[in-house]
């Protein structure tokens, strides 16, 4: 009954991905989503044998489990289905954004927020480091959570919000003259090390910027074979990275380099990885059907609540702003209290806030619009170009995990730190997108309102006269 369920959610994740792949620069982003819940709710929970599941589930719960991924992947598919239904499908960039990033003035803008992202981001990364440990060296050699919760909170998520943008230059140097591609993909290649390194192993960020690279090659470049080998190949070492890193940051603090890159390239990192995150998501999903709303009850949307509410600090405002729910959920499964922070994943997320399985069918389909809305605006509005597209992948990752606060704070700061550097080079976004628009309806013209064949009246019998294909 298990490996049905889940075969039934691989093959409908699989055929999702395949459909894609006949507009892969324009669906990319509906590639990665589908990938990923295939793999973590279709694929790992088949191959993961019954000894090496989560401890204490009941068999009950693995079944439901298997039962809410199937609901999920289908009112996902159903919400996405429904909104490309009433949008075009550009391939790739629609006209009207491939033209004002391509005008001189557009490059302008490029140029200038590629240099101030990269510089700001960097400085913001290291200022974070100093306002938590105290100093570099500190921040350096501390383990990895021994500076967790000190140091100006605020400070430090503001300096945190501006070293996202370190995703921006790896995605937006594939749009910009051919000299500055090398620049940009060496720039996110060092840039990941760094984030992993002086992180302590955090892997959201560095993983965020290696998708920018994704993301931005295959918007940019038409589809070929060799491509998509390579774009196949680039996923697949994500996903390997993301597996080994978990046991590399482990040791880190105490490895060299060499260390490093021996467990990287070691079996034992990946022995276990079908348990480990990010792979063993969906047994955090059957964590959530055995202990909710048994030994805690349901949410009531105190996610949502609390999103609504971001901005008010919870010292203050407690009685109406609700505690931050995975560190809750994280204590409910455990079964201790401590700081450590587990995200339901997406499906989790609306069974936990919304009543079980009602919250599951609802959530996924809204869910499925949301995605759908994002990676169209990302092709069809200038500034969502840059802020969608350069954080997609990282956000990607967020959103199969069951983190939406972290994605609605991320897109807040990034549309306003985009808004601002562009304000201050002279971009109007409003009067930009009049002009994407403009180009955008001409190029659907077309298509909206095919010609009709006309008579042409000659010495005989009227004939009509062939369309053109354009």
């Amino acid at each position: 009954m298990i490996v049905l369920l889940h075969l039934t959610v691989t093959a409908l994740c699989a055929l999702e991905c395949l459909f894609a792949l006949a507009n892969i620069r324009g669906k990319f982003p509906k590639l990665v989503i589908f990938g990923g819940m295939g793999l973590i709710h279709g694929i790992v929970p088949v191959l993961t044998p019954p000894g090496m599941r989560w401890t204490g589930l009941s068999e009950n719960s693995h079944i439901f489990a298997g039962v809410l991924a199937l609901v999920g992947v289908i009112m996902l598919s159903l919400g996405w289905r429904l909104y490309e239904h009433f949008h075009i499908q550009w391939p790739g960039l629609s006209p009207g954004v491939f033209a004002t990033i391509e005008s001189p003035r557009g490059q302008r803008w490029l140029r200038r927020l590629f240099w101030t992202t990269s510089i700001l981001s960097v400085a913001a990364w290291l200022m974070s480091m100093i306002v938590s440990a105290g100093s570099l060296q500190a921040a350096f050699h501390a383990g990895r959570f021994q500076f967790r919760g000190e140091g100006p909170i605020y400070s430090r998520a503001i300096l945190q919000h501006i070293a996202s943008l370190i995703v921006v230059p790896g995605f937006i140097c594939f749009f910009m003259p051919r000299k500055y591609r090398p620049v940009g993909v060496l720039f996110a290649l060092s840039a990941t090390a760094f984030v992993f390194w002086t992180s302590q192993g955090a892997r959201g960020l560095a993983l965020g910027i290696l998708g920018a690279l994704m993301l931005g090659y295959t918007f940019r470049h038409k589809f070929a074979v060799h491509r998509f080998v390579l774009l196949v190949t680039s996923a697949v070492v994500v996903v390997l990275l993301s597996t080994s890193l978990y046991e590399v940051r482990k040791v880190m603090s105490r490895s060299t380099a060499s260390d490093i890159t021996r467990i990287v390239f070691s079996t034992e990192a990946y022995r276990d990885a079908l348990t480990r995150d990010p792979l063993n998501y969906h047994q955090i999903l059957s964590a959530a059907v055995e202990h909710f709303p048994r030994d805690h009850p349901y949410l009531n949307g105190a996610t949502y609540r609390r999103m609504l509410l971001f901005y008010l600090p919870r010292t203050y405002f407690s009685s109406i702003k609700p505690a931050d729910t995975h560190n809750t959920f994280a204590d409910v499964v455990l079964g201790n209290k401590s700081t450590t922070t587990i995200p339901p994943t997406m499906i989790g997320d609306g069974y936990i806030n919304f009543w079980g399985l009602p919250g599951v069918v609802v959530t996924m389909f809204i869910n499925g619009l949301i995605l759908a809305y994002a990676s169209q605006k990302m092709r069809e509005n200038v500034l969502f170009f840059v802020v969608i597209g350069a954080s997609f992948m990282r956000l990607a990752l967020l959103a199969i995990r069951g983190s939406p606060y972290e994605i609605m704070a991320l897109l807040i700061s990034g549309t306003a730190l985009v808004w601002i550097i562009s304000f201050g080079t002279g971009i109007s976004f409003a009067a930009t997108q009049q002009s994407v628009r403009k180009v955008n309806r001409k190029a659907a013209a077309p298509a909206s309102r095919p010609r009709r064949p006309r008579k042409i009246v000659g010495s005989g019998r009227a004939r009509r006269e062939p369309v053109s294909a354009d």
